[in-house]
């Protein structure tokens, strides 16, 4: 049975929902990796520390969940909805995706 308390979403529709001002941007991978390059304006919030930083986020808030390639932010995703969070959708493809099809990634 498929997990209905997020949505994924593509790279096109997740660069309007972001446009929109209507959604924060977590990104999930590591320090490490979000040094390396991150979409602009990304909140990083390692998958491992979520549960751990929890508070920091507002249920009643939209988010959208990135990582490398999707499967951290599913992780995360499932994590959101398990605390109660209704408005999360996961990007489909990561920022491995978003690097191909946009321009606004941060690389140092």
């Amino acid at each position: 049975m498929p997990d209905t308390s997020y949505q994924t979403v593509d790279i096109e529709l997740a660069k309007e929902l972001l446009e929109s001002g209507e959604y924060t941007l977590i990104d999930v991978r590591s320090q490490s990796e979000y040094d390396d390059e991150h979409i602009i304006g990304a909140h990083l919030i390692p998958c491992e520390e979520l549960e751990t930083r929890i508070n920091e986020l507002n249920k009643d808030k939209n988010y959208m969940i990135i990582c490398r390639s999707g499967n951290r932010s599913k992780k995360a995703c499932m994590i959101l909805a398990a605390y109660g969070f209704k408005n999360i959708l996961n990007i489909d493809g990561g920022i491995k995706k978003w690097y191909n099809t946009n321009e606004k990634v941060s690389k140092h």
